[in-house]
């Protein structure tokens, strides 16, 4: 006796290929690459020869996939983790820029350490941007308008004596 098999799911078929991409986007993994590319080509197949059925194919190749693909995805704990120790290390980081700024604040230091640590402290706002951005506290990561560093930058050059305002 046959029975009966249900047909295939494209719209889940469709969601698992992008967050494979996704994954892809992120990191190499020739396994995952060689169940995209295998599904991908008897959905292709599928659609050339109408007339020839590749559901078992499909399926399978899908739920090969599908497999691969939460060995990729972080479980609910590794999510709550991975905030909490992002959210610390936008802490870390924002007491670092702190310090950085008090330090910029003497006048003793020299010109070639102000300088440095002014580059230092604009590397480490742009990385609190992207920990920002991952943590979905900020919508754009390119920033509006200058920050303080501009102006110090500016200082900086202007008592050098290359830059006129």
């Amino acid at each position: 006796m046959a029975t009966l098999v249900p047909p295939v799911d494209l719209p889940r078929i469709t969601e698992s290929l992008e967050v494979a991409h996704t994954i892809l986007r992120r990191k190499r993994d020739y396994d995952l690459v060689q169940k995209t590319m295998i599904l991908q080509g008897y959905l292709e197949l599928s659609q050339m020869n109408p007339d020839r059925s590749y559901d078992d194919k499909i399926r399978k190749a899908s739920d090969d996939l599908t497999a691969l693909i939460h060995l990729h995805t972080p479980t609910d704990n590794e999510m709550v983790r991975t905030v909490a120790e992002l959210s610390e290390e936008v802490r870390r980081i924002e007491s670092l820029i702190r310090s950085v700024d008090e330090s910029l604040a003497d006048p003793h230091i020299p010109l070639s350490e102000t300088m440095r640590r002014g580059d230092w402290r604009r590397q480490m706002e742009g990385y609190l941007e992207g920990i920002r951005f991952a943590l979905g506290e900020r919508k754009n990561p390119a920033r509006e308008e200058p920050d303080e560093s501009c102006t110090i930058k500016k200082s900086v050059m202007s008592f050098a004596g290359t830059v006129e305002e």
